[in-house]
């Protein structure tokens, strides 16, 4: 299974795009791609294209963008999941494997007997892991 990327903001074909931070040294330092080689990107709103890498920089990787098509990997069943909340790495593992799994929905929610109780400033830090663990899972 090639590795998808998601760069927010892509509309037309053909065009050029950049890859910045953790994507750009994944794609360079991780996977070990050159000039010339394809990869897959999504604009996260159910359209996927290919792209040929154009150029490599620390940082950096610039991209042509040259075929597009329309996602082929959501399910056609719209599942939801209600999760109780749980500890940081479990709750990190429930995340990754519902977001390789395609789980439509997440609902997460606190239980009576919830061990974690953390204030609104923790939970926005983690919502925003959560978001990261999401989004490197489609890697």
């Amino acid at each position: 299974m090639m590795q998808k990327f998601i760069i927010p903001g892509i509309d037309s074909i053909p065009s050029k795009a950049v890859i910045h931070g953790q994507d750009a040294k994944h794609i360079s330092k991780v996977l070990r791609l050159n000039k010339g080689n394809t990869i897959d990107i999504t604009n996260g709103k159910g359209k996927d294209y290919t792209a040929i890498i154009t150029c490599i920089s620390p940082g950096n990787i610039e991209i042509d963008i040259i075929e597009g098509h329309d996602s082929l990997t959501e399910s056609p069943i719209n599942i939801t999941l209600c999760q109780g909340i749980l500890k940081d790495k479990k709750m990190d593992l429930v995340i990754k494997h519902i977001t390789q799994l395609g789980i439509y929905e997440w609902i997460p929610f606190f239980c009576e007997r919830s061990i974690p109780k953390p204030d609104e400033k923790r939970m926005e830090k983690r919502h925003q892991r959560w978001e990261i663990i999401a989004k490197e899972s489609l890697k």
